[in-house]
């Protein structure tokens, strides 16, 4: 996922105007409907709910020449979060929007990324093999996500990832063999486990879109 991302917004950065093309792939990427999210300021805004806890910090032209005779050619928008603050300067105002709310998208996606890789990374118990899954499994979830619980098994070192909501619960478990279980239990029902190969990109996707998975995950997400 974040390398999708990534290529959106190097092609953004290369628009002049509004893409249809580039419209297709983002509301692709994080399964949601973003209508004219390069060619209106609307559409540009409505992105604003991938990227919960960042406020709009700056916006403006820019413009070239003498006072007086000063000639728009671009624009500029910084988003922040209290503590980053990234910037999308383009030709348009949709344009600029659109770079500034997916590049803070993206920085939340890496802040979340980065904290699960952290707790790994502090235990000596974890394996390269299990820490290599993980980070190939998560790189399917669309939004950015919550630290959370780890749980390790002291004899085959397995670890478990669960997310906790109200009363409801979302497990990954990786044992270091490329694949990844998962599990949704909530308060009056348990879905079935599911199995799946790491490297089983769109199969992972499908099960982190789920509403209710993706509404656990996202609990507390990092800024």
């Amino acid at each position: 996922m974040k390398a999708i991302i990534k290529d959106i917004i190097d092609r953004i950065e290369e628009l002049e105007g509004p893409s249809v093309a580039v419209e297709m792939e983002i509301m692709a990427a994080k399964k949601r409907t973003f209508r004219d999210s390069t060619s209106s300021l609307d559409g540009a805004l409505a992105l604003a709910v991938l990227a919960p806890g960042w406020y709009i910090e700056h916006a403006g032209d820019n413009a070239r020449g003498h006072p007086g005779n000063m000639k728009v050619f671009g624009h500029t928008v910084e988003y922040s979060n209290g503590v980053e603050t990234v910037q999308g300067d383009a030709p348009t105002k949709p344009l600029a929007y659109c770079l500034a709310i997916l590049k803070a998208h993206l920085h939340s996606w890496e802040a979340s990324e980065k904290a699960i890789l952290d707790v790994l990374d502090g235990d000596d118990r974890v394996t390269d093999a299990i820490k290599d899954d993980v980070r190939a499994a998560i790189s399917n979830i669309v939004m950015p996500f919550g630290l959370p619980e780890a749980e390790i098994d002291e004899d085959d070192h397995s670890i478990v990832l669960r997310w906790i909501g109200n009363n409801e619960t979302f497990s990954l478990t990786f044992l270091g063999k490329g694949f990844v279980a998962g599990c949704l239990s909530m308060e009056n029902a348990v879905t079935p486990a599911w199995r799946y190969a790491v490297t089983e990109g769109q199969l992972l996707k499908d099960r982190f879109g789920v509403s209710d998975v993706s509404r656990i995950m996202s609990t507390m997400t990092h800024g």
